[in-house]
């Protein structure tokens, strides 16, 4: 397989296991729509690099003759991944591995006015107590989530009415620092996608999510197939 696909190969077994479990090598085959042979070079990779391991053996019902296949799952000691929320009135950050398990979480209250640029240099600093505390390899960050207000209120010092205005975060602190892949966006469609990968829905027609958030205002957002809907 050229070089410029291995890549590619990996992330789809990597994706699939961790949306949906522990997987055989033969039902990765027939979900992925693989090849034997490139399969199993894909796991063979994925093992040999620590991020994925066996995790015992399939159980079969009735009827079934043949050795029970292994078992594969994420490993979940080989990373871990940070979300960060800046929202209006505080910061949140939580720490998981890379199967999704809560390591540790912890929030601070932040200031309406405070700018959304402070906000992230608390949550830097939260990550660092956290990781401190936790025994964290902050080397080991596989990928960073951040969710943001949409609208970033800004308060008018004269009239002291708030005014939405685009979000204008730089994010050079953060990459420079952890150095892992950040995917960022508004903070209820972060929550929506969160949602999904907890419910492990599938990307299919059937699966669209309508997402709401009632809190001292009203937001929403909208996943169909999988990916978030923008319009």
């Amino acid at each position: 397989m050229p070089d410029r696909i291995a890549p590619l190969m990996d992330s789809n077994v990597a994706d699939l296991l961790l949306k949906e479990g522990p997987l055989t090598r033969l039902d990765l085959q027939r979900k992925l729509g693989v090849s034997r042979p490139t399969l199993s070079a894909a796991v063979k990779r994925l093992i040999g690099s620590g991020a994925l391991v066996e995790q015992g053996q399939a159980e079969y019902g009735a009827g079934r003759n043949g050795r029970p296949q292994v078992l594969l799952g994420p490993n979940g000691a080989a990373g871990n991944a940070i979300g960060i929320e800046l929202a209006r009135t505080y910061v949140v950050v939580s720490i998981v591995t890379m199967t999704g398990d809560a390591r540790v979480e912890e929030s601070v209250e932040a200031a309406t006015e405070m700018p959304l640029q402070e906000k992230l240099e608390a949550a830097l600093d939260l990550i660092r107590v956290l990781a401190a505390s936790a025994s964290v390899d902050l080397t080991k960050v596989v990928g960073i989530g951040l969710g943001v207000p949409g609208r970033y209120p800004v308060i008018d010092p004269e009239t002291g009415v708030s005014t939405g205005q685009p979000v204008d975060l730089d994010l050079t602190p953060l990459r420079s620092w952890l150095g892992a892949p950040i995917t960022w966006d508004n903070n209820t469609r972060m929550s929506a996608v969160h949602y999904a990968a907890q419910a492990a829905l599938p990307a299919s027609d059937d699966a669209d999510v309508l997402f709401v958030v009632l809190s001292s205002g009203v937001s929403g957002a909208v996943l169909t197939r999988g990916d978030v809907f923008r319009g």
